[in-house]
């Protein structure tokens, strides 16, 4: 019989009147177990390569949402302008308000997050302008991909060109008829599809094959754990049973030895003639745990988001700022500059909205992650600096970005600014809180007149690893001059002190990185090589830049509870508790230099020894150990560690006190984490941890117990009083 007389004959079978179901002709396929379960009775939902599907898998499966909603939040944070042609933003533009406004219904946010996930989902985004009656754009409204169709131009002139002749949109909702929007109504913005000049093609179908993968790992992981993690095991009775014995038999196994709670327990048959044969999982049958690792990986590395910012990879200083830096430079800039080129297109040929030389372009200028490196100019700027080249001359050749400073114009900057020449009237001097007055030194406590933070700035940069009490009141006084408010003065000395250690670790970094491979590294054995290299691992100018910047942020800590606790009439003996501040500030400092160089050494090791295996020149392994002495690095420490012993210096002003209950306060901003969300103006005992607040949930996204600020790396958040109750 032939391959058609055959198929005839089935359908004719199949279509009989006879025939009430197809296993009524197919008997044998009524056992079968459906592809898409599992043994125990646990389905993996089918995933189809659409819109709503994927939707679903984003609803559901942990480690998309993850990558979508990193990608999302981060996009969607930053404000879209239009520019001019020197980069310059255009005042008042209509499409700036346009496209930083979103709809009655949402935020800007809401809607390029939505922007964001429709295009990691569907590989492309849909957005309706509203006009208001004169004609004017005044809102966007995103749509769903998969409701809405493409209408292709086929007219003589089109058809060789692909063009979009109109859009129809399916109701969705509450909707209660379809729409057909103008083409310069809607934006279409699209990844590339070489299959499909109409449609866009989603990233995550790349990984479509990985997620079923995983979900049947899922499934069948469930179905095993809830079987007690043992295998199945027959009842076997060599002399035959009846109907009756063996339902009895059945019974009484389920009852006594069913379930998770009974896994373990010994099987005792009455009858002597009955065995028990067990069925053993054989070793690659519960490898099912690296399978989801491979999963998990795949699609993170299809959406492009590094593993420290999935949450599964080493969350140390150097790896997480490096990771941030790849996130930003190789996924977030580039998404972002397609959709700024997407929307600049559409509104200079479609809608003609911008003017020549004008574009759409999004301010990246916040982003710590995008910033130059300028430690090699800085090194640079020292070294013609001690050769007598003037500071603002260096400034600008190097782009340094730091601005024209007084006595920056002479070599030396011999005009520098001297502190006791801004005095103005008859100097203050009033008692500190040892009883001495503030009349000696390079601070003086007086009446102070400034133009600009450069003053601040030099008072900082006097600094020698301790901020007296006399020393902090003439920085503070500086600093309120131009912020009146005190918080927010207290936040710039953050800042300013931030950055001043930051550049101190960078330029201590950048000497260990010079001085940590032989010129003849090349011509060395492995283990010379690692010996040599393990002498030059601990460096005291690190340690001494650490040390200052740690002891720097203590005593401002100590100083601003001072302060804070005086407005409300309570005082603390200020060199006694600056001592204590600084005995934990030394013996912390011990404990970061350990950590930084275990990290410091683990990287080095890591790379000398694939370099060698490789044999690749020098060169090569130079720059690859570049990465573990760069600015990015220092500036993670800095930012953290300011963050932690300016802390634990106002929590010892606050015991000092006799104070019983301290706040959490964050940066009231749009990049406040939920873990610092959650604690912010959360009152506690001085005695109590703030980690120990938290929800279950959120202590294990932290990763890590904290007691007081910081609550994770680079965190902003401080300390206040919560003057209720003094012992």
């Amino acid at each position: 019989m032939g391959l058609l007389d055959a198929v005839r004959t089935q359908h004719r079978a199949m279509t009989s009147p006879k025939v009430k179901a197809i296993t009524d002709h197919r008997p044998d396929l009524r056992d079968r177990t459906h592809v898409m379960s599992s043994s125990g009775g646990t389905w993996a939902e089918p995933v189809q390569d659409n819109f709503a599907d994927y939707a679903k898998v984003y609803e559901v499966y942990s480690w998309v949402r993850k990558a979508v909603s990193k990608i999302a939040d981060n996009v969607s944070s930053v404000r879209i302008e239009v520019v001019d042609a020197d980069g310059v933003a255009v005042p008042g533009h209509e499409l700036t308000t346009l496209l930083s406004s979103g709809n009655d219904a949402m935020p800007a946010a809401a809607l390029w997050e939505n922007y964001v996930s429709s295009m990691m989902l569907s590989g492309e985004a849909f957005l309706q302008i509203v006009d208001d009656s004169r004609g004017r754009p005044v809102e966007l409204w995103p749509r769903r991909a998969d409701l809405v169709l493409v209408q292709p131009d086929v007219s003589i002139e089109r058809r060789n060109f692909p063009a979009v002749a109109g859009y129809v949109v399916i109701p969705d909702g509450v909707q209660t008829e379809t729409m057909y929007p103008d083409p310069i109504g809607m934006i279409h913005d699209k990844f590339y599809n070489p299959l499909n000049p109409w449609r866009g093609l989603a990233p995550i179908s790349a990984v479509r094959n990985s997620i079923i993968i995983d979900m049947f790992a899922q499934s069948w992981s469930k179905a095993f754990l809830r079987n007690g993690a043992r295998p199945d095991y027959a009842v076997i009775a060599q002399q035959g049973l009846t109907k009756t014995e063996r339902d009895a038999i059945q019974a009484e196994m389920m009852y006594k030895f069913g379930g998770s709670g009974n896994a373990g327990k010994p099987i005792v048959l009455e009858s002597g003639t009955t065995d028990i044969k067990t069925f053993s999982w054989a070793p690659k049958d519960i490898e099912w745990i690296q399978q989801r690792e491979m999963s998990r990986d795949e699609v993170a590395a299809v959406f492009g988001v590094p593993d420290e910012i999935m949450g599964y990879g080493r969350d140390t200083y150097e790896n997480f700022g490096q990771a941030e830096k790849v996130f930003w430079k190789l996924t977030l800039r580039p998404l972002i500059t397609h959709r700024d080129m997407v929307l600049t297109h559409f509104f200079t040929v479609r809608r003609p909205m911008l003017k020549p030389g004008q574009r759409i372009e999004t301010d990246l200028t916040g982003i710590g992650a995008l910033q130059d490196d300028k430690s090699g100019a800085v090194t640079m700027a020292q070294s013609l600096w001690a050769m007598g080249a003037p500071f603002n001359q260096l400034d600008e050749q190097l782009g340094l970005g730091i601005g024209p400073v007084p006595g920056g114009e002479l070599p030396f900057g011999r005009a520098a600014f001297d502190p006791l020449a801004i005095q103005v009237d008859a100097p203050a001097q009033p008692a500190l809180p040892d009883g001495g007055s503030a009349d000696k030194g390079f601070f003086t406590q007086r009446r102070l007149t400034v133009r600009d933070f450069s003053l601040v700035r030099k008072a900082i940069s006097a600094l020698d690893g301790e901020v007296t009490r006399d020393a902090w009141v003439t920085i503070k006084a500086l600093t309120l001059r131009m912020i009146p408010g005190d918080d927010d003065a207290e936040e710039e000395i953050y800042r300013i002190l931030e950055e001043r250690s930051t550049a101190a670790i960078t330029r201590a970094f950048r000497e260990q990185w010079r001085n940590i491979l032989p010129d003849n590294a090349e011509d060395m054995e492995l283990y010379e090589l690692q010996a040599y290299i393990n002498r030059r691992l601990i460096s005291p100018a690190v340690n001494d830049a650490l040390s200052r910047a740690v002891m720097e942020a203590v005593d401002i800590g100590v100083n601003i509870a001072f302060d804070q606790l005086g407005n409300a009439g309570i005082g603390f003996d200020w060199g006694l508790v600056n001592v204590r501040a600084r005995e934990w500030a030394a013996r912390h400092t011990t404990d970061l230099f350990m950590e930084v160089n275990k990290s410091t050494a683990s990287f080095v090791q890591q790379n000398v020894a694939r370099w060698y295996e490789n044999g690749e020149p020098l060169s090569a392994l130079t720059r690859d150990l570049e990465r573990m002495f760069d600015r990015n690095r220092a500036q993670v420490i800095a930012e953290t560690e300011t963050t932690s012993a300016a802390a634990n210096g106002s929590l010892e002003g606050y015991r000092g006190a006799g104070l019983t209950e301290m706040a959490w306060a964050t940066v009231t901003d749009s990049k406040v984490c939920p873990i610092c969300n959650q604690l912010d103006k959360l009152i506690i005992s001085t005695d109590e941890r703030f980690y120990d607040q938290l929800s279950p949930e959120l202590q294990r996204k932290a990763g890590r117990e904290f007691a007081i600020p910081p609550a994770h790396v680079r965190c902003r958040c401080r300390l206040r009083p919560a003057i209720a109750r003094v012992q």
